[in-house]
């Protein structure tokens, strides 16, 4: 057994989908189900249970879930405390950022050097990252809709609409739609755990109206081809779709009865040094939202003075 191994099986256990955890990991899916098979073989104990939509933690693999993540957050402290001692502190900073929000202003972010500070983008979804700040993965995020926890301090940020999507073929682009007439289409989106989909079915919920998930798929790309193909039509942030409305590869109409938003928010550890805490929402917030508000345009509301 070794931390390489623990490290991939936090991972399988968090996103519950084996080709997910491997595309986090940046190994082949092949790899990393040998790793698992080694790790099951050497303990004598099923970890995981396959099932269609993927897999689950068996209770010896939730038992050593809570152990590797317990293992993985004490050797990163170690390592920060002999660090702290031979007086090399310079360690970068870990900012959680989203796919949607890479993908728009990346080269951007990747790019500003203005304050001198070491920063390294970890990109995942919002409750993996939020996931990740509990574990102390990562010193701070942007993420949407960040509930309230226990040691978490979160700043909201940005409010940003979402869309019904379509393809290109479909008619009305840009031309407001209902959110009853939403509720027609078969959407993609994505697992239940997902922003959008609690959005979109509150938002049902509220209306007493039921909504058509078609597919419930594991990737953004994924649901573009779809909604490319004319299978499926979905609702997005627009920030997620921007490139391909402006090629026209996608057609994208405002929900004209209801605010449907979701919100960005900075959030970081209460146990975070001042560095990375207020330090960073005085010197990089803006400018990082100031890009992303610039990109999506009146599309976006920012909620910071």
């Amino acid at each position: 057994m070794n931390l390489k191994q623990l490290r991939y099986f936090i991972k399988i256990a968090e996103t519950q989908n084996m080709s997910r955890a491997a595309e986090g990991l940046n190994i082949a899916q092949t790899a990393l189900g040998l790793q698992v098979k080694n790790l099951e073989a050497e303990l004598g104990v099923a970890l995981l249970e396959r099932h269609s939509r993927g897999v689950r933690v068996t209770p010896a693999g939730q038992v050593f879930y809570n152990r590797a993540v317990k293992i993985q957050k004490m050797i990163s402290e170690t390592i920060s405390e002999i660090r702290e001692m031979s007086g090399n502190t310079e360690d970068p900073i870990l900012m959680g950022i989203t796919p949607s929000m890479m993908q728009l202003v990346g080269a951007e972010l990747l790019s500003h050097r203005e304050t001198g500070e070491k920063f390294q983008f970890v990109e995942a979804l919002s409750f993996h990252l939020l996931e990740a700040l509990h574990r102390d993965e990562i010193n701070c995020a942007l993420a949407f809709n960040i509930p309230e926890e226990p040691g978490i301090k979160r700043h909201s940020i940005l409010d940003e609409s979402l869309f019904f999507v379509s393809s290109p073929e479909s008619p009305n682009n840009g031309v407001p739609i209902t959110f009853h007439e939403v509720t027609q289409s078969d959407l993609a989106l994505l697992s239940r755990r997902d922003i959008i989909w609690n959005i979109v079915h509150d938002t049902a919920h509220e209306r007493s109206v039921n909504i058509r998930v078609a597919f419930e798929v594991q990737s953004q790309s994924a649901i573009k081809t779809l909604v490319e193909r004319g299978v499926a039509c979905s609702i997005m942030p627009f920030g997620t779709i921007a490139d391909e409305v402006s090629k026209g590869i996608l057609h994208a109409r405002p929900i004209a009865d209801s605010k449907m938003l979701r919100t960005l928010y900075f959030a970081y550890s209460e146990n975070a040094p001042a560095r990375q805490s207020t330090a960073l929402l005085e010197k990089h917030i803006s400018y990082i939202i100031n890009i992303y508000a610039a990109k999506l345009g009146r599309h976006a509301q920012i909620l910071l003075p």
